[in-house]
């Protein structure tokens, strides 16, 4: 009877383990851990911009696949082929700094791909664009962020080069937006 309790036991506690396990982003924070060279907040903007970032170019991909609009389409590739550059050079600045970026997006941006992965022509265009209109808004928001409060040079550069980019990827989402209204 004992060993069929620990039995039971052990199966719980290896499926709780599973159910448990630490998203790309988590994985990437307890590694960087030990990266005394840039601030916990850095860390975290650069790890966050990181897995927006595959998010940005999955969704593109989709874009690509599942729209029914060739305007819809063209952004799609746009944005896989702005943000494949930026999520480069944030890899490369990362090794530099020995900074572990996530492998994939972090459960949030993961959810919003599988929000969209179901969707197919016109209603993945409106929720698509709807999407990059706020996301663009929030990534905005914490690029600007990270210039006032960074204290890493290197990252406050980057993200000095890539903001008007993402200011240009929030205007032709808006114009797209507006497209879809008429």
């Amino acid at each position: 009877m004992r060993n069929i309790a620990v039995g039971i036991f052990m199966a719980i506690s290896a499926i709780a383990c599973r159910n448990n396990k630490p998203d790309s982003i988590d994985k990437a924070e307890a590694a960087n851990k030990k990266v005394v060279s840039v601030s916990a907040d850095d860390l975290r903007f650069v790890v966050q911009a990181a897995s927006g970032g595959m998010m940005e170019v999955e969704l593109g991909r989709m874009a690509r696949e599942q729209s029914s609009s060739q305007a819809v389409k063209d952004f799609g590739q746009t944005m896989i082929d702005d943000h494949s550059a930026a999520n480069g050079e944030l890899r490369n600045m990362a090794a530099t700094k020995g900074i572990t970026l996530p492998q994939k997006p972090g459960e949030e941006h993961q959810e919003m791909i599988n929000k969209l992965a179901a969707k197919k022509g016109n209603d993945f265009d409106r929720a698509y664009i709807d999407m990059m209109v706020t996301d663009h808004e929030e990534d905005i928001d914490a690029y600007v962020n990270e210039l006032k409060t960074g204290n890493d040079m290197k990252i406050k550069t980057w993200v000095e080069q890539k903001l008007p980019t993402l200011r240009h990827h929030q205007e032709m989402a808006e114009q797209l937006q507006k497209q879809q209204l008429k």
